[in-house]
């Protein structure tokens, strides 16, 4: 993997969490601490960006930073699941396993 290989999936990762958490760009920006033509080109994959920076990033979007990094797999859904829940009640957390399990049973996977 190259580094512009790698800008392009951390790119496509920017524009993907950024509109899950329908989030402009200047929004993410500001919450990240870097201007918006900085961000603009990493979403662009026209920059690289320092380890702080893709911190920062990853915290405004309510991710771990690895999910920038990587692309899409079943295992990045498992762990966006698994981040989402992270700090939720023990009750919301059962009662969204059982609507899982429900799910897996009713489609029959």
């Amino acid at each position: 993997m190259t580094m512009a290989d790698l800008r392009i999936i951390v790119s496509n990762n920017l524009r993907k969490f950024r509109l899950e958490n329908k989030l402009t760009q200047e929004k993410t920006a500001e919450r990240a601490g870097i201007s918006l033509s900085y961000y603009t080109a990493l979403e662009g994959g026209a920059k690289g960006m320092s380890l702080l920076v893709l911190k920062n990033l990853a915290s405004s979007l309510n991710i771990s930073a690895d999910y920038l990094l990587n692309e899409e797999t079943t295992d990045t859904h498992i762990r966006n699941l698994e981040m989402l829940l992270r700090d939720k009640p023990v009750e919301v957390v059962n009662s969204i396993e059982k609507l899982i399990r429900f799910c897996c049973d009713e489609f029959s996977l």
